[in-house]
């Protein structure tokens, strides 16, 4: 028998092993000088090491069932007894003294004088749960123990499970907690003295982490070059049913799972739709729709962008309750593990593949990385076939409305214009039949050209209109399956007469007159797309001008008329704008710049009444910045005028804006003897605009603000979201506008009949001018003796992204 551990060598004694016929063998050569000397020996091992202890005992001439009888020989579940004394993961000390100590010191006290020897493995079982805090505070119970009760104590501990190179301080720990150390059956007999049989260990361990490491990288690099073909393959498929097939079959070879499905979103973001599945036995109609909802591990995949693991179904069914219940059946095995990940690029998920395992799975971190970049490559060629679709189905739309354009524009014939346009609409849209349905005279909805439809159809339906007749910004409708809408059920019989399953809405409208609609029939349920719908929307807009030519016809004699004098009118005025803006300009500046200068010097003056020479100085100086104002609205007017307005627009804070105006005219409002608010709605996106530009806009409505409102009142300015937009106002406490004022405010040269607005009619052109260029809107609200309020809205950044 191999060189074993004894006592001599230590009171607190480690031994390392792979086979455990070689542990026991060990275990029964420590325990057994006590057991021949009427000592007492207390075993603490897994069930079946304490089988093969028992055996090796027996072997070496011991009776085992004379040995527990009388007391000298106990042996326990190490599972058990770290039952009595674990506490959230950690030994309890009090508990651990109570019924490891307690039984030591019932074994004391029946062999007193005798020696008493103790071999446990309860560490490795915590070792081997990944336990490791618990391992080093257990050995350290039992080193405290030692020193209060007298016993040999020697513990047992697999290799294996320090083969990873992490674990290589925590084996140096653990050695270093004994006082001897003594190495596997492959290098036991190398060494015998403590100090080699230490370093053997410790080698042993090394080479085994090493062993582990060198396997871990050559199974990665087969994974890695598994991947890098498949994502040969992936860029070279053509359409998204073989790259769906490519990562099913191919990936999940590649990633070492025994099934997988892909799904993709709807257009609508709301549906997962199944693509391809590796089982067909699957039951595929139940899962071939999944809601893109937070309560699904899918749908939350999706939201999120990001992966989700389950190393077992108790996993799964402690995060996702509810969608466990529904797929519970559908499980044969309880050992089963998944992994859930997005289909995403740079945008956003759109879709989401799932493999599955038919064993639990820890999903190291170099599985989960493996598992993204299938994931990430899939998406990334769904994306690239998406593009190149899109190319090509907008190279053929683009086609298809150049020939609709040129031959609308060799007809004079309206009724040859509609059928042009059903024939467009049907090879573009792929529908099965369509028509142009416009408002006659008395509003009346009726059919103009139409194809596939009957006359019983056409009277059915001839007079319904999805949208009123004033509507200014009708959007198109579409029923991918009118039998699943509820909302069309009174025309079912309809519908079902026809033969029609799918149909779609589409507004005819020039210059915001709703003129018609076009309708396109499928007679099978099928989605209308964003790009159908966009398609049919263009036609519609060739339609509405064809219709409105002949009507322009008619009128362009003496529209040519009007334009030819308002034309000269035109030109008069602006001859007279120019010299009118070319004098101001000229004459304004040689005095401002005479008192710039002058407040300028008298503000650097040492006087003996330094406040009151500065109070005067800044008003001149405030002045003088009005002036130059108002030169910069002339000049503002004209560029608005010629449209040549500069515009440099960047991101800004509203705040920011409400700050700098605020600044600016808080003094004025206060010389005035009005109190003056700044108010920001929390959270404010940041909006797209000129800053500069929307200073000067709100400049203009605070100076009329301060100029109207009385002694005593209040100014408040603020800002406000409303839908992708920030709204930013200004109020007073002023005489209050009109009703029959308010359409004319922001017209040029406008001036309203009271004393109290009266001024050049620039400033509130000029405001709305900025506005427009940025592709917002201005507008007042007022009531009469209580005051007004000036609103105008810029678009939010992340609208514009």
């Amino acid at each position: 028998m191999a060189h074993a551990v004894s006592p001599e060598t230590g009171r607190h004694l480690v031994q390392f092993y792979d086979d455990a016929g070689f542990l026991a063998e060990r275990v029964a050569a420590f325990l057994q000088p006590a057991l021949a000397r009427s000592g007492a020996a207390l075993v603490v091992a897994r069930s079946h090491n304490l089988i093969s202890i028992e055996q090796e005992l027996r072997d070496a001439g011991l009776s085992v069932e004379r040995l527990r009888l009388t007391g000298q020989l106990v042996l326990l579940d190490a599972a058990d007894v770290l039952a009595r004394f674990m506490v959230d993961g950690q030994p309890d000390r009090a508990l651990f003294r109570e019924h490891v100590g307690g039984q030591i010191a019932r074994m004391r006290a029946a062999f007193p004088s005798d020696e008493l020897r103790i071999y446990g493995e309860m560490v490795d079982v915590l070792w081997v749960d990944q336990n490791a805090s618990a391992v080093i505070a257990l050995e350290r119970l039992w080193t405290e123990l030692s020193g209060v009760a007298s016993f040999s104590l020697l513990c047992g501990y697999q290799l294996g499970g320090f083969s990873d190179e992490r674990h290589v301080r925590q084996f140096e720990m653990v050695c270093a907690a004994h006082d001897h150390v003594a190495p596997t059956e492959q290098v036991a007999m190398m060494g015998s003295d403590s100090a080699s049989s230490r370093s053997l260990a410790l080698l042993e361990q090394r080479a085994r982490s090493l062993e582990t490491e060198v396997s871990r990288r050559n199974r990665s690099e087969r994974r890695m070059e598994q991947l890098l073909a498949v994502a040969g393959e992936l860029a070279a498929a053509g359409s998204r049913d073989a790259i769906a097939r490519i990562t099913i079959d191919s990936g999940m070879a590649a990633v070492g799972a025994s099934s997988a499905a892909l799904w993709t979103v709807d257009e609508d973001r709301q549906t997962l739709r199944l693509l391809a599945v590796s089982k067909q036995d699957w039951n595929c109609e139940r899962f071939s729709d999944l809601p893109v909802t937070n309560d699904t591990p899918l749908g939350k995949v999706v939201r999120s962008g990001t992966p989700i693991f389950f190393g077992t179904l108790d996993e799964y069914k402690a995060a996702f309750p509810a969608s466990f219940a529904r797929v519970a059946d559908t499980v044969s095995s309880s050992d089963i593990a998944y992994a859930m990940l997005p289909l995403a690029t740079n945008h956003s998920a759109f879709g989401a593949i799932c493999f599955t395992y038919d064993r639990g799975a820890e999903f190291s971190v170099t599985d989960r990385m493996f598992l993204e970049i299938l994931s990430r490559q899939c998406a990334l060629a769904i994306e690239r076939v998406s593009l190149l679709e899109a190319e090509r189905s907008g190279r053929e739309a683009a086609e298809l409305l150049y020939e609709l354009t040129v031959q609308v524009n060799r007809t004079d014939d309206v009724d040859q214009v509609y059928e042009l346009a059903l024939v467009a609409c049907e090879r573009g849209s792929k529908t099965d039949r369509s028509a142009i349905l416009l408002f006659d005279a008395s509003g009346v909805m009726r059919f103009k050209c139409h194809h596939g439809l009957s006359e019983t159809y056409r009277q059915a339906v001839e007079g319904h209109s999805p949208w009123n007749r004033d509507e200014t910004n009708p959007t198109p409708i579409s029923i991918d399956d009118v039998e699943q809408d509820p909302a069309w059920a009174s025309y079912l019989p309809v519908f079902r007469a026809e033969g029609i399953r799918g149909v779609a809405f589409i507004p005819l409208v020039h210059q915001r007159r709703l003129l018609g609609k076009f309708m396109l029939y499928r007679d099978q349920p099928r989605p209308f797309t964003a790009r159908d719908l966009q398609l049919t929307s263009t036609v519609a807009v060739h339609v509405g001008q064809a219709i409105e030519r002949k009507r322009a016809e008619k009128e362009l004699a003496r529209a040519y008329r009007e334009e030819r004098d308002a034309h000269l009118e035109a030109e008069e005025a602006t001859r007279a704008r120019e010299e009118i803006l070319s004098v101001v300009s000229h004459d304004l500046r040689n005095p401002l710049g005479t008192i710039m200068m002058g407040a300028s010097s008298l503000l650097a003056l040492d006087t003996i009444d330094k406040v009151r020479t500065r109070t005067i100085s800044e008003r001149i100086h405030r002045q003088a910045e009005r002036m130059e104002r108002l030169i910069g609205d002339l000049v503002d007017f004209a560029g608005i005028q010629a449209g040549k307005l500069a515009i440099e627009r960047s991101t800004h804070a509203p705040a920011a804006i409400l700050s700098a105006a605020g600044e600016l005219f808080a003094p004025m409002a206060s010389e005035r003897g009005l109190s003056f608010q700044t108010q920001s709605a929390p959270g404010l996106p940041a909006v797209q605009c000129d800053s500069e530009r929307a200073v000067q806009v709100l400049s203009n409505l605070l100076s009329n603000a301060i100029k109207v409102t009385p002694k005593g009142g209040a100014i408040e300015i603020g800002a406000q979201p409303s839908d992708q937009q920030v709204v930013f106002y200004v109020r007073d406490t002023g005489p209050g506008i009109d009703a029959d004022e308010l359409p004319n405010l922001f017209e040029r040269f406008w001036r309203s009949k009271k004393p109290s607005y009266k001024g050049a009619g620039l400033g509130l052109s000029i405001a709305r001018g900025i506005v427009d260029a940025h592709g917002g809107r201005i507008w007042a609200e007022s009531k009469p003796g209580v005051g007004s309020t000036f609103f105008f809205s810029f678009s939010s950044s992340t609208r514009d992204n």
